[in-house]
């Protein structure tokens, strides 16, 4: 969690290019509360979807020495045991 909270501060910022949140709880349990600027995906199909549709915004490859191509994805659930490393 303290990585997230400095991440949503920029402590990051210089490292890279952009980052997601995808909140992959139940729409009732993301509509109840979720971290500012997360997304509410909670199927593989919606991840698909959001990541490689035709209508996404697809992020650019990264290379993890190039901060200018850099995209973060954080997959964020209840426990973070079951749903989030599924997806």
């Amino acid at each position: 969690m303290q990585q997230l909270n400095q991440l949503l501060d920029g402590a990051y910022d210089s490292k890279l290019n952009n980052f997601h949140i995808i909140d992959c709880r139940f729409d009732y349990e993301y509509n109840g509360g979720h971290i500012p600027g997360a997304i509410n995906i909670n199927t593989t199909a919606g991840v698909e979807e959001f990541l490689l549709g035709l209508s996404a915004v697809k992020p650019t490859p990264s290379t993890s020495n190039d901060p200018a191509k850099k995209t973060i994805l954080v997959f964020h659930c209840e426990f973070s045991v079951k749903r989030a490393p599924t997806l």
